[in-house]
């Protein structure tokens, strides 16, 4: 895939970096079973998804921030009675 010009170098490097990672794990000589399926956390994937669709990896993505924003809501009552929220000023 061409990177537009205005790319990030953090973003082509982490990029070239993990799709080399995937290239090594999925060499035949090597004595671990090939990537069959990538999970990653859905709030850091953007270059992941670049490399794993290059090479042809089914994918899927975990949102980490949706359950712990639903814990942190689900939790708040008991926070509130133990007098940890809200927060007071410093």
């Amino acid at each position: 895939m061409k990177m537009p010009p205005k790319t990030p170098l953090w973003f082509v490097s982490r990029l070239a970096s993990f799709r080399e990672l995937l290239l090594k794990l999925n060499e035949t000589a090597n004595s671990v079973p090939p990537v069959t399926v990538v999970v990653l956390d859905g709030f850091l994937s953007m270059f992941t998804i670049i490399a794993v669709e290059e090479l042809g990896i089914p994918i899927t993505l975990f949102y980490t921030v949706a359950a712990s924003s639903f814990m942190g809501i689900k939790q708040y009552r008991a926070l509130m009675e133990k007098g940890l929220a809200p927060l007071k000023d410093a």
